[in-house]
């Protein structure tokens, strides 16, 4: 009878473990984990990510909260928020200003998944990724980590490659995380924002 149990834990667990590899859409595991009795989606698989927000257009605090209104819905659970830091555009001469928040989430979806929620997420709010050069947009979402994972494909890149190099994405991600370590850098996010060379002029909103 004890091994027969095992075995029913066994198969449950490799059946989970089978549907998340196979699912394509967040909304069809959710309701995967919840036919299976289990309460949320972090009773398993999950990985935490850390993205930056961006946005230089309309309402920007607006922006920052539907998409972060987005991120809860497809993407996972939006667990904590930096405060909102403006600066100057980054890499181009624009008269608007940026707000830029950092996320900690939690999410079970691959990263090539997330990034396909989070460009559909942009895409919604009505940004259109037209070209690859720096341009104002309503909206902005970068993956900065995912986990310690190192990744490289010609959709992502991962840790985001500029990521050390703009005070604006290392004074929120000190906010959340200070003592965070770039699992490539091998240095905190704290010691990272004190040697970064962006001369860009950083401040809490």
């Amino acid at each position: 009878m004890k091994e027969n149990k095992v075995s029913k834990k066994a198969l449950l667990i490799k059946t989970v473990f089978g549907l998340y590899c196979l699912a394509t859409d967040a909304f069809i595991l959710r309701n995967v984990y919840l036919h299976l009795g289990m309460n949320t989606m972090n009773d398993f698989l999950t990985h935490t990510v850390y993205l930056c927000l961006g946005t230089n257009l309309g309402e920007k605090k607006t922006n920052l909260n539907v998409a972060i209104d987005w991120i809860n819905l497809w993407c996972g659970s939006v667990k904590h928020a930096s405060g909102i830091y403006k600066s100057a555009a980054w890499g181009y001469e624009s008269m608007n200003e940026f707000y830029n928040q950092c996320l900690e989430i939690k999410t079970e979806l691959n990263p090539e998944l997330l990034l396909e929620k989070l460009l559909l997420i942009e895409n919604n709010m009505g940004r259109d990724r037209i070209s690859d050069s720096y341009i104002d947009r309503i909206i902005d979402i970068d993956i900065l980590l995912y986990e310690d994972l190192l990744m490289v494909t010609d959709k992502l890149i991962l840790p985001h490659p500029r990521m050390a190099a703009r005070r604006f994405v290392l004074a929120p991600m000190v906010d959340l995380a200070p003592d965070l370590l770039h699992p490539v850098l091998g240095k905190t996010m704290e010691r990272l924002l004190k040697e970064c060379m962006d001369e860009g002029i950083v401040e809490r909103v």
